[in-house]
């Protein structure tokens, strides 16, 4: 997983996200998965300060749903690393019988001291 670099300026790291632009992930039809998971945390505390992700569009043959869990750091850069904290994980279940492809885009949102920062991934989801 891709590790962003935004807001270092402001002390904060974010730890885990979503590799940028499109995120390739297959599933079972009608089979809930965890597809992604998002989370950020001060790099001066190592507190988590995750704010939930949105989504910005709908998958149109499943439904996504965002779960607080707990997850460590895994920025080997970080003084943080391995140290656990609060994200989300991102979890998708098509609707059962489909197969084919479906798509949703999910806003993360990572407060760089003065504004939000918002990046969008497009999750590409192959159901089987």
């Amino acid at each position: 997983m891709a590790v962003a670099r935004l807001g270092l300026a402001a002390g904060l790291l974010l730890a885990m996200v979503a590799d940028a632009s499109a995120v390739n992930v297959n599933v079972k039809s009608g089979v809930e998965r965890m597809i992604g998971r998002n989370g950020s945390i001060s790099s001066q505390t190592c507190q988590a300060m995750s704010l939930q992700p949105v989504i910005a569009q709908a998958a149109r043959h499943g439904n996504v749903e965002f779960r607080l869990n707990t997850f460590k750091v895994t920025n080997r850069s970080s003084h943080c690393l391995g140290q656990s904290f609060r994200g989300f994980g991102i979890y998708y279940r098509s609707q059962p019988g489909f197969r084919g492809t479906d798509q949703v885009v999910i806003s993360t949102f990572l407060h760089n001291g003065r504004t939000d920062v918002r990046t969008d991934y497009t999750y590409v989801i192959t159901v089987q």
